[in-house]
C-alpha cells in the first residue's frame, strides 16, 4: 500500500549553508603593461560558507498520489576583495589591455548572489520513489570592481533562466518509526537572458561603460542527501548536504578578456558554477 504524503507541507524555519567554488583561471591586473606577473587573478577570490533560505509548501488530497509543490531558494551575497600595492605600469587584461595607470594601487571587489522558485507537479510511485516535473527560475547575478586609486571599473553579469525541470525523491533507509534517509535529484535546461554591463576610466578620456546581452542555453542540476526525524505527528528536523551545478551563465571574472580597453564588449564566455554545503529545516505537516 502506498503512503500517501500528507495534505499540506511546510517548511518554516528553513536554513542553508552554500559555498562558492573558486573560480575560473582568468588573469585581471598583470604588471609592467601586461609583460609582468599576474597580481590580481580570478582563482584569488575565496567564497566562504554564506546562510540562506530553502523554504516550500506542498499541497496534495490524501486519496491521490498527486501533489503539488512550490519552492524557493536564496542564497545570501558572496563577497570577497583582495587588492595589489606596489605596481610599476599594470594594466587590466581587456583585448587590447587597458593600460598606463603608472604605479598604482588595485583593489578588486567580487559579489555573486543566486535565487530560485520552483512549481512542480510531483507523483508518488511508491512508498519509497517519487518523480516530479515543473518549471523553474533562477537569478544569478555578478560583480566585478576594479577601483585603481579611487576610479571604480566594473564588470557586472545578470542570468535569467526560465525553464523545465525533472527529478525525483528515493527512500535510502527508514525504520518505519522515525529515522527516515532519502537522496534527492533535479535536473533542467533553460533558456538564459544574459546580460553584460561594463565601466572602464579610460586614460585621457574618462569613464566609457556599455552594456550588451543574448540568449543562451543552460544547465541547472542539483544532488543532496538528507535525513530526517520525525519529532511528532505534525513536526519533524530534516537536514543533510546537497550540491547544485549550474552551467552556460555570465561569469563576471570571465568577461575582461572579451572587452576592449574601450569598454567594448566583443562576446561572451560564458561559465559554470559549482555549489555545495548543508541545510538543516523544521517540516510541519497538516
Amino acid at each position: 500500500m502506498i503512503r500517501r504524503p500528507p495534505r499540506s507541507t511546510l517548511f518554516p524555519y528553513p536554513t542553508l549553508f552554500r559555498s562558492r567554488e573558486r573560480m575560473d583561471d582568468v588573469p585581471l591586473v598583470i604588471d609592467n603593461n601586461g609583460a609582468g606577473p599576474t597580481v590580481l587573478n580570478a582563482r584569488d577570490f575565496g567564497f566562504d560558507y554564506e546562510a540562506g533560505i530553502d523554504a516550500g509548501i506542498t499541497y496534495n488530497r490524501c486519496d491521490c498520489p498527486l501533489s503539488l509543490e512550490s519552492r524557493y531558494l536564496w542564497i545570501s551575497d558572496w563577497t570577497s576583495t583582495r587588492s595589489a600595492t606596489g605596481l610599476t605600469n599594470p594594466s587590466i587584461n581587456t583585448n587590447p589591455p587597458a593600460s598606463n595607470f603608472g604605479a598604482r594601487t588595485f583593489t578588486a571587489t567580487y559579489q555573486s548572489q543566486f535565487q530560485s522558485f520552483e512549481l512542480n507537479l510531483r507523483h508518488q510511485c511508491s512508498d519509497r520513489i517519487s518523480v516530479l516535473a515543473g518549471f523553474r527560475y533562477i537569478d544569478f547575478d555578478e560583480r566585478l570592481d576594479l577601483d585603481v586609486d579611487g576610479a571604480l571599473n566594473y564588470w557586472m553579469t545578470s542570468n535569467d533562466l526560465y525553464g523545465f525541470q525533472i527529478g525525483g525523491d528515493a527512500v535510502l533507509y527508514d525504520n518505519c518509526c522515525r529515522l527516515r534517509v532519502e537522496a534527492v535529484c533535479r535536473a533542467g535546461v533553460y533558456g538564459n537572458d544574459a546580460n553584460t554591463a561594463v565601466r572602464i576610466d579610460v586614460v585621457e578620456v574618462g569613464f566609457v561603460s556599455e552594456s550588451a546581452g543574448m540568449d543562451h542555453v543552460a544547465f541547472f542540476g542539483e544532488l543532496g542527501l538528507l535525513a530526517s526525524y520525525q519529532l511528532s505527528p505534525c513536526w519533524s528536523v530534516r537536514g543533510g548536504y546537497q550540491v547544485n551545478w549550474l552551467e552556460g551563465v555570465l561569469v563576471a571574472g570571465n568577461q575582461l578578456p572579451v572587452t576592449t580597453n574601450g569598454a567594448v564588449v566583443q562576446g561572451f564566455d560564458y561559465s559554470g558554477v559549482l555549489y555545495h554545503g548543508a541545510s538543516l529545516l523544521a517540516e510541519a505537516r497538516w
